[in-house]
């Protein structure tokens, strides 16, 4: 089995079956009741063992995935500590709300002292919170998801595949042809400094609507 996570804003995970099936699926906010909720699925991975009757143990074994890149910068470990941290987790509108003095800092300290490197800080941290152990962790490309979560769920046999965001991993977009062999030819990747989802947070805080929330508004006004 496969358990995917979105780590950020709106997470959410889903379990997966290794013939692809999809098994159950949740945002964190249906449970945390959190519009948007900025943080990891720990409660909906713990929603997701309940419905389907899972143990500790079927986690352990499982392969869970998190939708972003392992090529992790360092100066950014406080800001998976703030959405790996039970203590922390969903109370900071960080994109709209200036955050308390020094807790950047602190924060930055908590990561430092942590052993090993930032991919290995992020799995404690994920095993610490959830409270079980995995054995089998790893990041995928953000684009990379999305592109999957388009082809695998079309009837195409073989497509060219756009992606478009804000930003992840550093990009706004990519193009790639898939087909269901398996294989994907990537053409392009597209910088998030190019990104029209970075002009619509703009605009969206422009007009006294909140970022990375409200953008929807605006495009619906448009």
């Amino acid at each position: 089995m496969i358990i995917g996570c979105t780590v950020g804003h709106d997470a959410s995970a889903c379990f997966v079956s290794n013939s692809g099936e999809i098994l159950f699926a949740a945002s964190e906010e249906r449970f945390s009741r959190i519009k948007g909720h900025m943080g990891a699925p720990y409660l909906s991975i713990k929603a997701g063992m309940q419905f389907l009757n899972l143990k500790e143990e079927d986690i352990t074994s499982s392969n869970v995935v998190i939708a972003g890149s392992s090529t992790f910068e360092s100066s950014l470990g406080w800001f998976y500590l703030l959405l790996l941290d039970n203590r922390l987790q969903a109370k900071y509108d960080i994109f709209n709300n200036q955050l308390p003095p020094g807790l950047l800092q602190g924060l930055q300290k908590e990561m430092n002292a942590l052993e090993g490197n930032l991919v290995g800080k992020i799995h404690f941290l994920f095993e610490k919170n959830l409270g079980i152990k995995i054995n089998n962790f790893e990041f995928i490309n953000h684009h990379d998801a999305h592109a999957a979560s388009a082809f695998w769920n079309s009837n195409f046999d073989e497509s060219l595949v756009f992606t478009l965001d804000g930003s992840g991993d550093g990009e706004c977009g990519s193009l790639r042809v898939a087909n269901r062999k398996g294989s994907e030819k990537v053409i392009e990747r597209f910088s998030e400094k190019f990104s029209i989802g970075h002009l619509y947070s703009g605009v969206t805080k422009r007009y006294g609507f909140k970022e990375s929330k409200h953008e929807g508004k605006i495009t619906g006004l448009a």
